[in-house]
């Protein structure tokens, strides 16, 4: 029986500790930091033009549709493909890259725009 008193004592010593531990750790009357202002949410966008230059090296592809211009970038995860319309008929099924797209080709380009950003989730390229 002597052995299980010193044990719990310890054990109790501990747990109390632990419990100190936490609360100078995590003071409840501690002033709350300000969180940083929410992203804003993403919004879908099509955009049909024509390429007018690619940077390989960013992967930012610029367009012409009618006087405005964009600069998109073309992510890892982007898809592209080429079809014979803007509305995905008859497409090239096959692995396309950025590679691929040359200045001057007509795209449409399904992006997702969060302030003046533009990130391209399918390009289509129009043939």
């Amino acid at each position: 029986m002597k052995l299980r008193s010193p044990l719990l004592a310890l054990l109790i010593a501990f747990s109390a500790l632990s419990v100190a531990g936490t609360a100078l750790a995590y003071p409840t009357d501690a002033k709350k930091e300000a969180s940083p202002a929410p992203l804003a949410a993403a919004y879908p966008v099509t955009i049909d033009g024509e390429v007018t230059g690619i940077d390989f090296k960013t992967g930012i592809m610029t367009l012409k549709a009618g006087p405005k211009r964009y600069d998109v970038i073309v992510l890892s995860s982007t898809q592209i493909q080429a079809c014979k319309t803007a509305r995905a008929t008859a497409c090239h099924s096959g692995f396309m890259s950025i590679s691929d797209i040359v200045k001057d080709a007509k795209v449409h380009v399904t992006a997702s725009r969060r302030g003046d950003e533009y990130r391209a989730q399918v390009i289509t390229l129009v043939r």
